[in-house]
């Protein structure tokens, strides 16, 4: 059983190859191909591999991209508020995973559709290019988290504000001395401090 299904599982059979998500596709091939003496495998099978895998391909994106936007708002000092709306939430997710899941319908149609030689090559078929559907749609979720990650890791502190409460503060401080050297009539609720001011023993 295992030789035949191989060949028709085409590049989700192929040896690793060091691409991102390799070990999920093994995991895939090998839910399929385990027990082999069991008979045909029925369409629950097929459907339950291909769920698993896809489950297991949107939780590794979500902890990517978690982990790359996390990473790059260290680096930037990003304010961690604006940094948790950032992060992927519950329903981002289920959103990814509908979208993930939606590239398996040509597999779904065959539910139900017996278990006989040409049946499971249609299914090997319709699986190979549901993962390959799948992964083109991981590769371009990661882009987009690589890209906000990017975005926050060159995010600058503005200095506005600092200069804003400098200028304050040097308009307050020429005010004060207005007040006090009588350039300036001063408020009741300042007298107080201008009469300490003059009090105070000066060196």
């Amino acid at each position: 059983m295992t030789s035949a299904l191989g060949p028709s599982l085409g590049r989700i059979a192929a040896p690793p190859s060091g691409g991102r998500w390799d070990a999920i596709r093994l995991d895939l091939l090998d839910t399929l191909v385990r027990g082999t003496t069991a008979g045909p495998r029925s369409s629950e099978t097929w459907l339950g591999a291909w769920h698993a895998a896809v489950e297991a391909l949107r939780d590794d994106l979500l902890a990517e991209s978690r982990a790359m936007i996390t990473a790059a708002g260290r680096r930037a000092r990003y304010p961690t508020t604006r940094q948790d709306r950032l992060l992927p939430d519950p329903e981002q997710a289920d959103i990814l995973l509908q979208r993930l899941l939606a590239e398996g319908m040509p597999l779904e149609r065959l539910a139900g559709a017996g278990s006989t030689a040409e049946v499971t090559r249609a299914r090997a078929a319709a699986l190979e290019t549901a993962w390959d559907g799948a992964v083109a749609v991981a590769r371009g979720e990661r882009q987009r988290w690589t890209a906000e990650a990017a975005r926050v890791a060159a995010w600058r502190r503005p200095w506005w504000p600092v200069f804003v409460a400098g200028a304050v503060l040097v308009v307050a401080a020429g005010v004060a001395a207005a007040w006090l050297g009588g350039q300036l009539p001063a408020p009741g609720w300042f007298t107080p401090v201008a009469q300490w001011f003059w009090d105070f023993p000066w060196p």
